[in-house]
């Protein structure tokens, strides 16, 4: 058992004992005092076995504080990071050669062993997300100052390493936010270099969303084999890739790699995204991927709202524009409604 899964054992130990409350108090069930006492006991005994060995969260208020942590966590390792370059970009130059070597060596590894440190010393692993994200950061600073200081020309397997060393961390210490790091960045080392290796300005490879179709379904077909704490990660990015790629195509035609027209081009991929996203939801709402759900809505919302504005900007008045924004939005508030009756549990 992992963290998640006692996590999710407490939550319905919690959510036992609130519904046999109001069974008890509607009259609807009366259980002895000897077996309702060592029912709670054997409760007890569970989450206090869960709390020593996994550090989960037995009260509301504790859930509402353990996500204050990890936001603080993120916010905390984002501030440093700024620090870092603002402090490397404002010194560096004033630093003799020698200096700017040892902090390039030293910087990312201190990261690393006191994040080491860290993760031996606590379970919850705040404090170590932190550090990591540190030590990313010093290492991208990193590899971008070696690339001036050595005047190398500028290539896309520093984004290779910064993805290998963001998972790496992710991996080693189960740390979904640096899982998130390192693949938003794998996924963008493919399209950068696909069009490197081939010749061209890979700086410019997303005016090529087809190339991050790539990345997107091998991320979907990976997010099988992973466990059940990186599987919701895994499935956003994915989702973002694809459906990302194939709207900017709906809207922009100019971008696809396909021998064809601007105009054939959006037709196709006008067609490919409204399936596209209707799958993911549909997907999403049958196997309960709450992040694939969320992502898919939010996709289809900016595809309808993007594609009505190409089709009706200059061709209608702008206050009948954005009557029919509203209508759209009833419409979909309509069709998210019955989405929403249909997946109820109805009772027997």
């Amino acid at each position: 058992m992992d963290r998640k899964a006692a996590q999710e054992r407490v939550d319905r130990i919690a959510a036992f004992r609130a519904e046999l409350s109001a069974l008890e108090a509607a009259g609807a069930i009366e259980l002895p005092d000897e077996q309702r006492e060592s029912l709670r006991n054997y409760h007890d005994s569970l989450m206090a076995g869960f709390q020593r060995d996994f550090d989960v969260d037995t009260t509301a208020g504790a859930e509402k504080l353990s996500l204050a942590m990890r936001i603080a966590s993120a916010l905390g390792g984002l501030a440093f990071c700024l620090a870092l370059d603002l402090f490397v970009e404002q010194f560096w130059g004033r630093l003799p050669l020698a200096a700017q070597i040892v902090l390039l060596v030293a910087a990312p590894l201190a990261g690393i062993a006191l994040a080491e440190f860290a993760s031996r010393r606590e379970r919850t692993l705040y404090f170590t997300s932190l550090l990591c994200l540190i030590a990313l950061a010093a290492f991208m600073v990193d590899l971008t100052k070696l690339a001036e200081l050595l005047a190398l020309r500028p290539t896309p397997g520093a984004i290779f390493a910064w993805a290998a060393m963001a998972l790496l961390f992710a991996y080693h210490y189960r740390l979904r936010l640096q899982l998130l790091i390192g693949l938003v960045l794998a996924a963008t080392f493919v399209p950068l270099c696909i069009l490197y290796v081939a010749g061209f300005r890979w700086e410019s490879a997303f005016v090529r969303p087809e190339l991050l179709l790539i990345p997107g379904a091998a991320m979907a077909w990976l997010t099988t084999r992973q466990a059940a704490d990186f599987a919701p990660v895994w499935r956003a990015v994915a989702t973002a890739a694809v459906l990302g790629s194939l709207i900017s195509l709906a809207v922009w035609g100019y971008g696809t790699l396909l021998p064809i027209g601007k105009a054939s081009a959006e037709g196709i991929y006008t067609l490919l995204s409204f399936a596209s996203c209707g799958g993911a939801i549909a997907a999403a709402i049958r196997f309960h991927w709450t992040e694939t759900t969320i992502l898919g809505s939010v996709f289809f919302v900016i595809f309808l709202l993007s594609k009505t504005y190409q089709w009706l900007w200059d061709v209608v008045p702008a206050y009948f524009f954005f009557t029919i924004i509203g209508l759209i939005s009833l419409g979909l508030i309509a069709a998210f409604r019955r989405l929403r009756e249909a997946n109820r549990v109805r009772p027997a």
